[in-house]
């Protein structure tokens, strides 16, 4: 049996992680959503389908799409190291 922390990194299994007790979850996504990341984490359904619909709206374009978005809602800096 694992007795350590467990943290999910994916967008798709929130709601599932914190349903199973893991320690949290460390998603890019947060940055833009963070309200709905701990919906979903907390077992918020819908909270964990408009989850995974923000994050399908900014991948095409990693990291880019996501820094642009997080940079409107946030005024924060749309400038990326990668890419």
């Amino acid at each position: 049996m694992f007795a350590g922390w467990l943290y999910t990194g994916s967008t798709d299994l929130v709601l599932l992680a914190g349903a199973l007790e893991c320690a949290g979850a460390i998603l890019a996504i947060a940055n833009l959503r963070p309200e709905l990341s701990i919906r979903a984490f907390e077992g918020d359904g819908t909270a964990q389908r408009q989850l995974v619909v923000a994050a399908e709206e900014v991948s095409g374009r990693w990291p880019h799409g996501l820094k642009g978005a997080v940079a409107a809602r946030f005024g924060t800096s749309a400038t990326a190291r990668m890419g």
